[in-house]
């Protein structure tokens, strides 16, 4: 829709304003709102779990699982996807072996067939947003084998901080709008510092029946409490973070690097710190 025209602005994955410059459309990142990838999550079913698949190494245990693996992302090349690979090809399986020699990809779509296949043994993972993972651990189907909020975890696997939902626009939008430009970045900046400073129910009562009734109102509070440890508060993506997300989105998302100086632009979030300061 960006590179259509059809919207001036978007949050999402990281890679969609790269891939969307890499297809002749320029494209520019303006900032980020968390450092870690809320969907990198692997959740295994309970019985698989029960019978000793209680980590990625054991996930790419063909006997123990019995068969390759079975797992589920929304999508095949979505942001699922793109991280679920990087996972399960930075982690060995016993034969030493990358887990992901040793698993199926699957598409599973959004939350009620995700959770119902994993549910219903359809897939014997999935990769899992909070809620997802809530859900399956609450109703007692699934169990978490890699966990973001594990510190430890995800710098063996990532190793720092990466940038992960941005917001975005052509380029096109820096140099002909870049008033309207701002605005949108001071908005977003200072929603940002309301969710930094408002109280967990407050937040929940502005999201849960618009947005997520789907989910009971505990599983939005726990989801809210779990934002809160990855999000990035001061919108600013730098070098380095930027040089560790391309070992993620190169090749999966990719086919080649693009400069950190031509996708990236912070002078509109600097502009907005200044404006803002609390």
């Amino acid at each position: 829709a960006v590179a259509a025209g059809q919207a001036m602005f978007a949050l999402g994955d990281s890679n969609h304003p790269l891939k969307t410059t890499e297809k002749g459309r320029d494209a520019v990142i303006l900032f980020a709102t968390d450092h870690r990838c809320s969907y990198a999550n692997v959740v295994v079913r309970k019985d698989l779990f029960d019978k000793g698949v209680k980590s990625m190494e054991a996930l790419g245990d063909e006997k123990l699982v019995g068969r390759k693996a079975v797992v589920a992302a929304t999508a095949i090349g979505s942001g699922t996807h793109v991280y679920g690979v990087y996972v399960c090809k930075s982690i060995k399986a016993a034969d030493g072996k990358p887990v992901n020699d040793h698993v199926q990809r699957v598409g599973g779509g959004a939350s009620t067939t995700m959770l119902g296949g994993l549910k219903g043994g359809k897939f014997d993972a999935i990769m899992a947003v909070p809620e997802w993972q809530s859900a399956a651990v609450s109703e007692g189907f699934g169990r978490p084998i890699y966990d973001i909020l594990d510190e430890k975890a995800w710098n063996r696997v990532f190793g720092g901080r990466i940038p992960v939902t941005v917001g975005y626009c052509l380029k096109e939008t820096v140099e002909k709008s870049p008033d309207l430009l701002q605005a949108y970045v001071n908005a977003c900046y200072r929603a940002q510092q309301w969710i930094r400073k408002a109280k967990d129910d407050e937040v929940v009562d502005l999201l849960h029946r618009p947005y997520m009734e789907t989910f009971s109102r505990e599983t939005v509070l726990e989801s809210v409490r779990y934002y809160r440890t990855i999000f990035d508060w001061d919108f600013v993506v730098d070098e380095a973070d930027y040089a560790r997300g391309e070992k993620v989105w190169i090749p999966t998302a990719l086919d080649k690097p693009i400069p950190y100086a031509k996708a990236v632009d912070m002078s509109f979030v600097r502009k907005a710190q200044a404006k803002y300061k609390s």
